[in-house]
């Protein structure tokens, strides 16, 4: 149940208010969080510096993605690493940047909204 609400980017308390101001993805300020749950007033930023940590959650996410997409180009491709597959990786890893870097920081909210 927790998934559906990490996509959703909901509030790890409540499961109705929204994490970032604007839930499109790739609009110019999607990246904007708001500083408390608008529904039920929880905390999401914490202390300067609380989402240095979802930067290993994004690390583990775009090797994944590069490791899936690797794959999929050994499945369909020739079966060797050849440059095709290395700029499939890199255009994949880029268009997926913006879903990464939210879902890292509504994972890390997530991981520690026990915690306060």
């Amino acid at each position: 149940m927790a998934l559906i609400h990490i996509l959703k980017d909901r509030c790890p308390y409540c499961h109705e208010g929204l994490i970032f101001k604007n839930p499109n993805l790739f609009s110019y300020r999607s990246g904007e969080m708001n500083n408390d749950c608008p529904n039920c007033k929880a905390r999401f930023m914490r202390e300067p510096g609380y989402f240095w940590g979802s930067m290993y959650v994004s690390y583990g996410l775009g090797t994944a993605e590069a490791f899936i997409t690797y794959f999929i180009c050994r499945l369909f491709g020739t079966g060797m690493f050849d440059m095709i597959n290395l700029w499939a990786i890199i255009l994949v890893i880029i268009l997926l940047s913006p879903f990464n870097f939210r879902f890292s920081r509504v994972i890390w909210l997530y991981l520690f909204s026990g915690i306060d």
